[in-house]
């Protein structure tokens, strides 16, 4: 299962399942101790734009050019770099509903 290995910035407005800020919009998703901000995504049928950047082990994501969270992941043997050897990958999330996505970009930093 992949969220054992990575971890999710979430695009649930609805915090589900238990509405905690941990769980909400912008978060890493059931991360302890992230910086996080609250906002609101916008109404369904408008488009999000959600910015993750990640460095080293630190993830900070920005939803709609606000910034959401900011958090350091400890636990070393989780969310390691793609290598040669042991490639990773980036999953779109899609369990609540529709969802869609467009104008997916991804950069080395």
């Amino acid at each position: 299962m992949p969220v054992h290995f990575g971890f999710e910035a979430q695009i649930d407005d609805l915090a589900r399942p238990n509405g905690s800020d941990i769980h909400r919009a912008g978060a890493i998703y059931g991360a302890g101790n992230q910086q996080y901000i609250p906002t609101h995504a916008r109404p369904v049928g408008e488009w999000n734009d959600c910015e993750i950047q990640v460095r080293d082990q630190t993830y900070t994501v920005f939803l709609d050019g606000q910034q959401t969270t900011n958090w350091t992941n400890p636990d070393l043997a989780r969310g390691l770099p793609s290598t040669p050897a042991v490639p990773s990958y980036v999953g779109l999330q899609a369990h609540t509903g529709r969802v869609s996505f467009r104008h997916i970009r991804i950069n080395a930093l």
